[in-house]
Parts: C-alpha cells; sequence; structure tokens
C-alpha cells in the first residue's frame, strides 16, 4: 500500500518501463494530482500523476489498486475526469495531491 507521494513515485519509478515515461520521471516535473475513486476508465481506486518531461510533453499516468487482490498497476490516461477525485476533505496527502494539483517540483 502507497502512504507517501515518495512512495508513489518510487513505486512508479520500479514499474514503468517506457523509456519516454521513466525519463519524464527522472528529468521532469511530476505532480501527483491525489485520488481518485475509482479511476478514470477503470472500476479501481487509485491516484492520478501528470508527468511533464523535460522536453514539455505532458502524459498523465494512473496507479490502480486493484479491489480484489490488492495489487497495484499503472495505465495512462488520455483526461481526466475530476467528477472522482476524493482529494477535498482526505487526511491523506497522497489523496488530496500536491498543493490540490499545482505543479510541483521533485
Amino acid at each position: 500500500m502507497l502512504h507517501t507521494r515518495q512512495q508513489l513515485i518510487t513505486w512508479l519509478e520500479k514499474n514503468i518501463t517506457d523509456p519516454v515515461l521513466s525519463d519524464a520521471l527522472e528529468w521532469g516535473r511530476v505532480t501527483n494530482l491525489g485520488g481518485f475513486d475509482p479511476l478514470p476508465t477503470s472500476k479501481n481506486p487509485g491516484w492520478v500523476v501528470k508527468l511533464v518531461s523535460r522536453y514539455s510533453r505532458t502524459f498523465y499516468l494512473a496507479v490502480a489498486m486493484d479491489k480484489e487482490t490488492w495489487e497495484l498497476y499503472w495505465f495512462r490516461l488520455k483526461e481526466i475526469d475530476w467528477t472522482n477525485w476524493v482529494g477535498k476533505n482526505a487526511e491523506n496527502e497522497l489523496y488530496r495531491g500536491d498543493e490540490n494539483g499545482a505543479n510541483y517540483i521533485r
């Protein structure tokens, strides 16, 4: 289970095999947009991370938790549906996101 922003980023670094996304994680801006339940295009809850590469390309990644197996998996998003964002009243900063979605430089 993920509890902190750093755990989320570390999990992504260990599990993403796409070299473009790995480069964006290492050299770009990483913003945790917070928790969603369910995530867009999914039935599972999780978090959305915005990556802006050093070449100014923007990627949205979802880290989902399978409700049945409790395993984490990731996928790319084309857009974000904010209606399922659960960060507004969350006590955990991982669910609130970085400054409520403001760019956060790692």
